[in-house]
């Protein structure tokens, strides 16, 4: 396994992002396009309603497809739910104002710099799966967990996100996880991290 990742200011979000609507999985016509399936779906909401009085936040939301399903769950639990996206595409937009979501256009390290440390009970990322930047996704929202808190994401399936994860947690294997879909969760993730950033050996 390479022990190499892009220094941070290397990292710039493209100037444009066409997705491959070829691989659309789990859309629902006329209110979100994406990515989520049904398992991946049922996942997200049981990490979802762990959640009460708390505070949940989705890294890369597109559309709003993964928050369309915990959404309900959210406002039944009193746990404010907030996205990120660099891109403002205009559903997703539209999804957070009837939604009740709060909604940052940011890059995702930049929006991390925005919260307390130890605010949210459930981050999920679900961003850029280049390893250099899922793993710098990580490190820069693990301190906004609270130490009892869940770190997730999406497409456990994608080579570079595992390779992403091996870097910082030190395993890529299924059984360190607890996977629903390809949908990835951690408990408590601060004790389990092997690569902190100022340990990172750069390109």
């Amino acid at each position: 396994m390479s022990n190499k990742v892009k220094r941070r200011h290397e990292l710039r979000p493209p100037e444009r992002y066409e997705p491959d609507t070829s691989k659309y999985r789990g859309s629902i016509p006329g209110i979100a396009d994406g990515w989520c399936t049904p398992e991946d779906a049922a996942e997200y909401k049981r990490l979802a309603s762990e959640v009460h009085n708390g505070q949940i936040i989705e890294i890369g939301a597109y559309e709003g497809l993964s928050l369309y399903h915990i959404k309900d769950i959210c406002a039944a639990n009193n746990t404010k739910l907030q996205c990120v996206d660099f891109i403002a595409w205009d559903r997703l937009v539209e999804n957070c104002l009837l939604w009740d979501i709060d909604f940052h256009h940011k890059a995702s390290v930049d929006a991390a710099l925005d919260f307390p440390d130890e605010f949210f009970d459930l981050i999920y990322i679900d961003a850029d799966h280049h390893k250099s930047e899922a793993a710098w996704d990580i490190w820069a929202w693990l301190p906004k967990l609270k130490k009892t808190g869940t770190i997730a994401g999406h497409d456990f399936d994608n080579t570079n996100l595992k390779r992403a994860l091996a870097y910082v947690f030190g395993s890529r294997e299924a059984g360190f996880y607890t996977l629903g879909g390809e949908v990835w969760s951690l408990k408590e993730p601060h004790n389990k991290v092997i690569c902190w950033p100022e340990q990172a050996i750069y390109d």
